[in-house]
Order: structure tokens, then C-alpha cells, then sequence
């Protein structure tokens, strides 16, 4: 009789030591399909359950383990909205604490190139709880910072976005978003480059605008000072700008590759061989690098560019039409040896 109690004892402490285990020191394993380990919990909208997103990121063993664990310290209807993450090297406890006392998992909103406001608004919504009535009253708020913000479509608030790098969580609030975008956009605009867009005789909307253009125009920096600078020059001279990223904005067509006679036709506020100065929005937001390309833009005659024959990355400029016809040969005729085979 006593061995048969020793016996139950030992498999109970085992038991134990084994539940403890797996619930409070192994860590979590991830299903190879998962693409994404985390959980999201939002009341009233069509998430998946609960169980079904702990299913879909955990293997069968680790899921066990946190429905067992939950089942005696997680009341769901208690869960705070947010984003929590399925941590590499998280135990089943750590991530029902977590969900138990609302620690959210902390989000980086990385603002970068977009190239038309909608496509801004969907990396904010895939990052943060924001809909789309909200979002723009954010950016009207941030757009009083600059009374020569055209508002008049939503692509306007390209120019008043800065790159930058955001912390914050999945249901912050919309106040919270207003003083990061202002904080960066002050924080940007200091008195030096305030001053550049004086001397310049730009806004900072304009600088923005023209900014985009060559950030879609290269990818390669050394050249960008200089590709602005022609752009600003035609700009002075009263010269359509004739930018080719700004008719392929038009079409709303990247895989445009060369810009043709027929893409030239397109009726488009943003048609700069058909309009005169800059276009109505940016057709991107730039980079950094292209918004300060613009700023500290070279002095220079230069009035026209075009790729460089060697496929290098790298432009050749010139001041004159004739020398930039001859220019322009050379590439054609290196594009039509490398492309139209």
C-alpha cells in the first residue's frame, strides 16, 4: 500500500515538475508556417479568436501549454486592446502575464518612401489601430504647421511628413500620433534649413515637392544635389520642368520604364511637360538625402541630364540642349544595344 502511494506521489510530483515546465521554463515553439508571431486582441472586430491566433503561431505542444496556463489565470473579456508579440525565448507565462496586465508589445513605425498617399495609409493601418477618417485629421493637424501646404488632396500631406523612426504602440492614440509627426517635422525644419529654403526663394512645401522628384528620379546620392539643381534652374528660367517620374505618377504606372511621346499626353496637374513649376503634391515622400539634396543643392548652369551610357548608377549633365542631345544619343543607343535585342 505504501509503495503504491509512493508510486502516485512520484507521478504526481512528476506531473507537476513536468506542467511547470513546459508552462513556466521551456520556450514557446513557433509553427514553421507562422509568418508572424503575434497575437492581436481587438473587442468588436473581426479578429480571429483568441485561441485560434494562439493555434495559428504556436506548435501543438507550446499552444497546449498556453491554453492550460490560461484556462486558471487569463480572463479574456478583461484583455486589453492592443498588439501583444509572440516572443522568440518567451515562456507560455511571460505571454499570458503579458496579456494579463496589458503589456503591449512596443510598435516601430518607420515612416519611408510612399509613393501615393494611399499606399502611406495602408503601412500606417498595418501598423497601428487608426481608420482612415482619424488619419487625415491627424495630418490636417500636422499641416498647420505649414500654411503653404496645398490641402486640397490627401496627397498634400507627403510634404509634411518627415522619415523618421516612431515607438509607439498599436492603439495609441491619434493626439499621440499629431506630437510624433509635429515633434519630427520641428525637429527637421531647424533654422539652417529654414534659412536654405530662404536663400533658395522655396517654401518648404516646394522644397518637399521637388525633393520627390529626385528621390524617384536616382537612387544614387552623389548625383541627387545636382539632378535638383537642374530642376531648380528650369524652375527659375520659367522652363517646364519635364520630369519623367512625375508623368509616370500621372499614369500611376511603375513599370514604366522609358517615357514615351504617348505617356506625354496624359491631362495631369502633374504632367510637368505640360504644366508649367512644380507639381500640385509630391509624388513621394523623399528621403532625407533628396530633401536635403534640394536644400544644398550645387550653384550650377546645368540644365539638363540623362543616365549615364555605362549603366553605372550615375548621370551626365550638361548646360546646353545641343551637348545634352548628344548625350542622350549615347545612352539611347547603349540602352537600345543592352535592351532591344
Amino acid at each position: 500500500m505504501f509503495k503504491k502511494l509512493l508510486f502516485f506521489v512520484a507521478i504526481l510530483l512528476l506531473g507537476a515538475f513536468s506542467l511547470s515546465y513546459i508552462c513556466f521554463i521551456r520556450f514557446l515553439q513557433f509553427n514553421k508556417n507562422n509568418k508572424q508571431a503575434a497575437v492581436f486582441q481587438l473587442k468588436g472586430v473581426s479578429y480571429p479568436s483568441l485561441d485560434d491566433q494562439f493555434s495559428a503561431s504556436l506548435t501543438s505542444m507550446s499552444y497546449a501549454s498556453v491554453k492550460c496556463l490560461a484556462s486558471f489565470l487569463l480572463d479574456e473579456t478583461k484583455i486589453k486592446d492592443g498588439k501583444y508579440d509572440i516572443e522568440e525565448g518567451m515562456t507560455a507565462f511571460q505571454l499570458i502575464r503579458n496579456l494579463r496586465n496589458g503589456r503591449q508589445s512596443e510598435v516601430k513605425l518607420v515612416i519611408s518612401k510612399s509613393r501615393n498617399y494611399e499606399q502611406f495609409e495602408t503601412k500606417i493601418q498595418q501598423l497601428i489601430h487608426i481608420n482612415s477618417k482619424n488619419l487625415l485629421l491627424v495630418l490636417d493637424s500636422v499641416a498647420t504647421l505649414d500654411s503653404t501646404c496645398r490641402r486640397l488632396v490627401p496627397q498634400s500631406y507627403l510634404g509634411l511628413i518627415i522619415p523618421e523612426t516612431h515607438r509607439l504602440y498599436w492603439n495609441s492614440s491619434s493626439n499621440l500620433l499629431v506630437r510624433k509627426f509635429k515633434a519630427a517635422y520641428l525637429k527637421f525644419w531647424n533654422n539652417e534649413r529654414i534659412a536654405r529654403t530662404r536663400k533658395l526663394g522655396l517654401s518648404r512645401y516646394q522644397v518637399m515637392v521637388l525633393a520627390s522628384i529626385v528621390e524617384e528620379e536616382t537612387s544614387y546620392n552623389p548625383d541627387k544635389p545636382k539632378i535638383a539643381a537642374v530642376y531648380y534652374n528650369r524652375f527659375k528660367k520659367g522652363m517646364r520642368l519635364q520630369a519623367d517620374p512625375t508623368v509616370i505618377f500621372a499614369w500611376q504606372d511603375y513599370s514604366i520604364r522609358r517615357v514615351l511621346n504617348k505617356h506625354l499626353a496624359i491631362e495631369s496637374p502633374y504632367n510637368t511637360y505640360q504644366n508649367l513649376g512644380f507639381p500640385p503634391a509630391p509624388i513621394c515622400i523623399p528621403s532625407i538625402s533628396s530633401i536635403d539634396a534640394v536644400l544644398f543643392m550645387p550653384s550650377t548652369a546645368d540644365l539638363y541630364f540623362c543616365a549615364d551610357p555605362s549603366f553605372n548608377g550615375r548621370h551626365v549633365f550638361s548646360s546646353n540642349y545641343s551637348a545634352h542631345l548628344k548625350n542622350a544619343h549615347a545612352y539611347q543607343a547603349a540602352y537600345n544595344q543592352r535592351f532591344d535585342k
